[in-house]
């Protein structure tokens, strides 16, 4: 087998359609061109061939995980679930996801202790809401057990909210039930509400709850 001919894409100025035998075999970057010797008429076999086009594969799945890092973190599980999505084989995104790791591009403890930071201090979410969340991104809950912050940050948080809360709920009558379901909605657990609200006076009852 022959190259035949290296053609430039016409949507994209780094990539190049390979034809052996004229026939498009595979594409290839300018990078991998270079790299791995692509030459006009150079004699190919089969072996060698399959090994370019995983190589070739390899290369354009990292860039592109590289690409979509570049614009925001993402954990192991969402980056495999873009790679998966964008049509790429489960080898080929096990191997990507093996080299980002190895270069600490990605990594999920980190990314947690990021995103359980800036729910507390930003969105002011309690436990539960940002336990869910990261799980959806494919964070295990072990890993959660390990990085996850302490009770006095959620019940520091929900005294803010009560007082804050209370302001707007002046002349309610119902103002515990209402501060309660406020924060079970961000996710705050009950026995940390109920010790809150043991500190906030309350107009309602006139008592200490």
């Amino acid at each position: 087998m022959k190259i035949t001919d290296i053609i430039k894409q016409n949507n994209s100025n780094n990539r190049y359609n390979i034809f052996i035998d004229d026939d498009y075999a595979f594409s290839a970057s300018l990078e991998d061109i270079v790299k791995y010797s692509i030459k006009l008429n150079s004699e190919i076999t089969k072996e060698q061939l399959d090994i370019l086009i995983e190589c070739c594969e390899e290369n354009k799945c990292y860039n592109y995980a590289l690409f979509l890092l570049g614009k925001k973190d993402y954990t192991q599980y969402e980056i495999s679930k873009k790679l998966s999505d964008k049509g790429y084989s489960l080898n080929v995104i096990n191997k990507t996801i093996d080299k980002l790791k190895m270069y600490d591009i990605i990594n999920d403890e980190r990314y947690a202790k990021k995103y359980i930071n800036d729910c507390l201090n930003i969105k002011k979410y309690g436990r539960r809401k940002i336990e869910y969340y990261l799980q959806k991104k494919g964070i295990e809950l072990d890993l959660l057990k390990e990085v996850f912050f302490n009770s006095d940050s959620e019940y520091k948080n929900a005294i803010e909210i009560i007082q804050k809360k209370v302001k707007h709920y002046k002349d309610n009558k119902d103002i515990k039930n209402k501060l309660i379901r406020h924060l079970m909605s961000k996710g705050f657990e009950y026995d940390v509400i109920k010790e809150a609200l043991k500190s906030i006076k309350l107009e309602d009852d006139g008592e200490d709850i």
